[in-house]
């Protein structure tokens, strides 16, 4: 992703190991919108974006969901 966008300057790519620390820098930085891996480490990318629909200060910020093996019933089943 890194590569995708590093063209880009007009951006600037943040990077959260786990959804934990995702969350962290959702709180201290203006996010825009979040590239997340469905399959995180610890907690899932599907609990995550749960989470983050939840709560109303991230329930707007645009979520793209990416994964290296998802099915095409992944995206039905987490649309």
């Amino acid at each position: 992703m890194a590569q995708i966008l590093k063209s880009r300057q007009e951006l600037e790519l943040l990077f959260a190991p786990t959804a934990e620390v995702g969350f962290e820098l959702i709180e201290k930085e203006c996010v825009d919108l979040i590239l997340m891996d469905i399959n995180l480490p610890g907690m899932s990318g599907v609990e995550a974006l749960q989470l983050l629909k939840q709560n109303p200060e991230t329930a707007a910020i645009p979520v793209v969901a990416l994964s290296a093996n998802a099915m095409p019933t992944d995206a039905d089943r987490h649309g």
